[in-house]
């Protein structure tokens, strides 16, 4: 098992420790081998996001939704960006569940971090969407970066 295997094996067992769960061994394999496969940023930004919500009655996401987190970690900021504009025009200021829902969580955060869903529809002049939109790409470049840096705190305290 090489170093990069062995973090990962850590990490796994303090997520079912801090989550109250037990994994078989089988089951850490499979964990591991997934790992592999995506690569270390991916696979440790996912461990890291699932460290983040470990706590007793926490639910171990399958393989499948380790590998869904991981993959969603690459998605580019100008999708994000893109998504928050299209929301605004499409979705309306009174549906926060919907808006939420298909800007997807690092979006949301950004919505958050502007006064929230109706605040960004009703004071965002479609006039200079450029502009807003090259705000919202600093923004999310910035809390990546932030979450990132989390991340990586969160996992070499699992690791001590």
């Amino acid at each position: 098992m090489n170093d990069f295997e062995k973090k990962c094996a850590i990490i796994i067992r303090e997520i079912c420790q801090r989550s109250e769960r037990s994994l078989s061994e089988n089951f850490i394999k499979s964990w591991l081998k997934s790992c592999i496969k995506l690569g270390e940023k991916k696979a440790m930004y996912a461990l890291g996001e699932i460290y983040k919500k470990a706590k007793q009655g926490y639910q171990i996401p399958s393989i499948f939704e380790f590998e869904q987190l991981a993959e969603s970690e690459t998605e580019p900021s100008m999708q994000i960006a893109e998504r928050i504009i299209k929301g605004m025009s499409t979705i309306g200021a009174y549906n926060n569940d919907k808006a939420k829902e298909f800007i997807g969580d690092i979006g949301w955060k950004i919505v958050q971090k502007n006064g929230g869903w109706q605040e960004l529809c009703y004071n965002t002049n479609l006039k200079y969407i450029n502009l807003f939109k090259k705000d919202l790409l600093k923004q999310i470049k910035q809390l990546k970066k932030e979450e990132k840096i989390e991340n990586q705190n969160l996992l070499s305290e699992a690791q001590i």
